[in-house]
């Protein structure tokens, strides 16, 4: 007989333990998976171990049964008896007084002395290749898992490598932009200097312009005043008066008003240079009013010649002056950089790099302003001295002319000393009209002019230049090109203003893209994407391989260098998890496994075994014979009691042979108990527990449990 009970026995939640299990001398203890089966035998091999954890091989059983025994409240209690109840055994434990008590015969005794009287065998008939075929299936799940972690892994790297990807192209799109508006600045400022120069020198010529302009116009109006006052004159002389001779007068005189026009309007200049000792003043405050003279008689060949005399003079003074100037080499400098400044604008569009000064056009441009704006003191300087002598030339060149007619006049006029009534036509009074309505005009527009010359006085006021009509011409054509140039200038800055612009809108709308949190490059990430993809391809291989093992075809197993050592590491391992086989009752160390042979490898026995099949484990013929031969073995007067764990891993024969001979053992009164246990998953109640089937010896055709 056979009875088990426990109290307060709980490992966890999910494995539902029978409270107590009773039965003959053969049982067999069945029910679904994590109801305790394994856990009985093992507890009934830890009472007869007298409950110490180390004579538990199975680390899984070891840590399980060091749970149970936690729980200080945990009880345990075995009966065991002999067939015909000439035998008994009990074991009592109580975890909360830390104590077993074992009995024989209902009768206490030490556990030294109790087993001298038990031998206790337990057998796992498959118990080696169940581990093996679990660690396999184990290890292709944690494969299986390892290659998750690696998709999910080669995810994230390719996630990072798109978002660096984006973000580099976002930092080298917003680098390009941003170097663009420097550059373009850059060239906005050249031009913007470039510009200011133009403006400036357009301003000066226009300025320039305008204040000749109005001394045209004021020289115009004066002449135009003249021969109004020379009509007048005219009509107003003596009609007895010989016409030729008054002629010849008149034209004297007008000569001389242009003339006292002439140098009144350079007298500025003068004033600027000439030293105003006697000559000056006899010149300028006595004698020139006498040019303006109404009277013929005031004009002679004398005053004619004081005039000559004293603008050659002057004239001999400027010229040394020139000659001996410090400022000649400046003047040459001036007027080089100017012609470079009007041949480098025609190029900087383009801005190219000037050979040999190693500067872009507007960079050149730049420091040629720079100099100009250094020699343009000189300069002026230089050029007031050139046009006082300009002015003496036109002077001296119509003291020439009115030398000549005063000649003329002195000529006719002693040939003719009779006075001729002068005849006045009409058509004079008709130009007296026409000159005035003419000076009306001029007078509106010299209004206009002096609007303009009132800003530009002071800076003008000792303006040197005394333009004809010819040289007002050019002027203006310099003005018109200055103009266009620097409205030219102006373009190519709103120009650039706007492209600075645009390229500051697109700066501003470009996609914000964070750079992604990563120690890695590109580069290293394309390596360890590369590197993923053959570990990827190594996990599949890998798992084929398993796959192979556990469908036991040896045949389809690659025989090449990489499989042999996958399948050499995967031995070792599992053999470092399983530690030991038992083989007839016999404990070897696991050292390998040979998958294509099907053999455990173990240390060498002193008759020269290094391996044991896999067929003779797992079949059950191994524990079989071993069990056999124990129960057939002399004892020495010893109780047997057998546990068999999993024998679904026994086939049919081997397992019908061992009852029966356990039958014998057990009438023999050899054998007091062989227990069992069988795995039987058919019930759908997730809350059925194992239970224990006992094996009638008086059966005629015994099933034994077998399905």
């Amino acid at each position: 007989m056979f009875e088990l009970t426990y109290k307060n026995l709980q490992i966890n939640i999910k494995e539902n333990y029978s409270e107590s299990y009773k039965g003959d001398n053969i049982c067999i203890l069945k029910g679904p998976n994590d109801t305790g089966k394994t856990t009985a035998l093992a507890l009934i091999k830890l009472a007869f171990s007298n409950f110490q954890l180390n004579q538990i091989d199975n680390e899984t059983m070891k840590n399980k049964l060091k749970l149970i025994l936690n729980n200080p409240d945990f009880e345990m209690h075995l009966l065991i008896s002999s067939y015909d109840n000439s035998f008994s055994i009990r074991i009592d434990y109580d975890n909360n007084l830390n104590r077993a008590d074992y009995y024989i015969n209902n009768r206490p005794t030490g556990y030294t002395h109790f087993i001298e009287d038990i031998e206790l065998l337990y057998e796992v008939p498959g118990e080696a290749i169940k581990k093996f075929q679990g660690i396999l299936y184990d290890t292709k799940n944690k494969l299986t898992e390892y290659e998750k972690i690696l998709i999910a892994y080669e995810a994230h790297i390719n996630e990072l490598y798109d978002k660096l990807t984006r973000y580099e192209h976002s930092e080298k799109r917003k680098n390009q932009i941003t170097s663009k508006i420097q550059q373009l600045n850059e060239k906005l400022e050249s031009i913007k200097f470039i510009y200011d120069q133009d403006l400036k020198k357009y301003q000066e010529l226009h300025n320039k312009f305008i204040y000749n302009k109005y001394r045209e116009l004021e020289i115009d109006i004066s002449m135009i005043e003249s021969k109004i006052d020379e009509l007048n004159r005219n009509i107003k002389k003596d009609k007895y008066k010989n016409r030729k001779i008054n002629r010849y007068g008149n034209e004297v005189l007008n000569k001389a008003m242009e003339i006292y026009q002439l140098i009144n309007s350079d007298k500025s200049l003068f004033d600027s240079l000439v030293y105003k000792d006697e000559k000056y003043r006899n010149i300028f405050e006595d004698k020139l009013k006498l040019l303006n003279s109404n009277n013929i008689d005031d004009i002679n060949l004398e005053l004619i010649s004081s005039f000559n005399t004293y603008f050659n003079q002057i004239k001999q003074q400027n010229s040394e002056k020139l000659n001996n100037s410090d400022d000649n080499e400046s003047v040459l400098q001036y007027r080089l950089v100017e012609q470079l400044i009007d041949l480098i604008n025609k190029y900087i569009d383009k801005n190219p790099i000037i050979p040999i000064f190693e500067n872009t056009a507007a960079e050149f441009l730049k420091k040629l302003y720079n100099e100009e704006e250094k020699l343009k003191v000189a300069y002026n300087q230089y050029e007031k001295i050139e046009n006082l002598n300009s002015a003496c030339d036109n002077i001296i060149k119509e003291l020439g002319n009115l030398t000549l007619l005063l000649k003329t006049y002195d000529m006719n006029k002693d040939k003719n000393k009779t006075k001729n009534i002068m005849n006045i036509k009409d058509d004079q009074y008709s130009d007296i009209i026409d000159y005035e309505s003419l000076i009306k005009k001029m007078e509106s527009e010299k209004e206009r002019l002096i609007k303009e010359r009132s800003s530009i006085e002071d800076e003008y006021r000792h303006l040197p230049e005394a333009y004809n009509k010819y040289n007002l011409e050019i002027l203006g054509k310099i003005l018109e090109d200055a103009k266009n140039k620097y409205e030219d200038d102006k373009r190519k800055i709103d120009s650039l203003e706007k492209d600075i612009n645009d390229q500051k809108i697109l700066l501003d709308n470009l996609e914000i893209v964070e750079k992604p949190s990563c120690d890695m490059t590109k580069n290293e990430m394309e390596l360890e994407s590369n590197l993923l993809v053959q570990i990827k391809k190594k996990l599949k291989n890998y798992k084929e391989l398993i796959d192979l093992l556990l469908s036991n075809n040896s045949e389809q197993f690659p025989r090449n260098t990489s499989s042999d050592k996958f399948f050499e590491i995967l031995g070792k391992y599992i053999a470092n998890i399983i530690k030991f086989i038992y083989h007839l009752h016999e404990k070897y160390r696991l050292l390998g496994i040979d998958f294509v042979n099907r053999a455990y490898l173990i240390e060498p026995t002193e008759s020269g075994t290094d391996r044991i099949s896999f067929d003779s484990i797992g079949t059950g013929t191994s524990a079989l014979n071993g069990l056999l031969a124990r129960m057939h073995q002399d004892t020495n007067g010893k109780k047997l009691i057998i546990l068999v764990d999993e024998i679904g891993d026994m086939d049919d024969n081997n397992l019908k042979n061992l009852i029966n001979n356990a039958e014998i053992e057990i009438k023999a009164n050899r054998l007091l108990l062989m227990l069992m246990t069988r795995p039987d998953n058919k019930s759908n109640d997730t809350k059925s527990k194992a239970v224990c089937e006992s094996i009638k010896f008086d059966l005629g055709d015994k099933n034994y449990g077998i399905e």
